[in-house]
């Protein structure tokens, strides 16, 4: 640390060379801690950086799993809208048919009422798939910071996706071992704690500072300040 100061005796003119308490002032401080605290910081501080790292990476792989739960849930509403429409004009054919053999007297009133009812609980099925693709359109939107009603174009379809392979418990765990950041979290919080009290313990140590710099007076004789304390 550089200290630039001066002591001056009085407001009205400079009295540094007449007077034998106004001077100038130079000073380089160096700090001294005590041994073994500059590491234990640097440690802490490490770990911090560790944290904030692990962190980082628990936050990517949430919104990645976010992101493919909501492009599964689009594809999959999108494709169930499909079929609600195959069966729409399935079920629209079926009162048709139903009400004209019910007009020839080949068939009852109740198949006509039947058809009709299984229309109608398409269309209602169509309307709540129709929000579930809304809301997973504004999520993806969301999480790739775009207006909520933008097109999100899906090519891939559930078929195309295959089936998953199934792990065994043991190469789960393995992998949440060694992939979980939570856990990576979790060990370095733990180390941090460790060092932050190991550094608590040697803060009941003193530190030390050595002092260096001149006084100039003028004409006078210059003043050295305390060299260490």
């Amino acid at each position: 640390m550089l200290t630039l100061g001066i002591q001056n005796d009085g407001f009205d003119s400079i009295q540094i060379g007449t007077m034998e308490t106004s001077f100038y002032q130079v000073m380089v401080s160096q700090g001294l801690p005590w041994p073994g605290k500059r590491g234990l910081r640097a440690e802490v501080a490490e770990l911090g950086s560790a944290e904030a790292d692990a962190n980082v990476g628990r936050i990517r792989l949430s919104t990645r799993a976010e992101v493919a739960r909501a492009y599964l849930d689009l594809v999959l509403a999108r494709e169930r809208l499909r079929l609600a429409d195959r069966l729409e004009v399935v079920w629209q054919q079926s009162i048709e048919l139903a009400r004209s053999r019910y007009e020839i007297g080949a068939g009852a009133q109740s198949d006509v009422l039947r058809a009709q009812l299984e229309l109608n609980r398409i269309r209602q099925r169509r309307f709540a798939l129709g929000a579930d693709q809304r809301t997973a359109v504004q999520t993806l939107n969301r999480l790739r910071d775009r207006p909520l009603d933008d097109e999100v174009a899906t090519a891939a379809a559930l078929t195309e996706l295959g089936t998953p392979r199934v792990r065994s418990p043991e190469d789960d765990l393995a992998d949440a071992e060694a992939r979980s950041p939570e856990l990576a979290l979790a060990q370095l919080a733990s180390a941090r704690a460790g060092k932050r009290l190991d550094l608590a313990r040697r803060e009941q140590y003193p530190d030390f500072a050595v002092n260096a710099g001149v006084m100039p007076r003028g004409s006078l004789e210059p003043m050295w300040p305390p060299g260490s304390r």
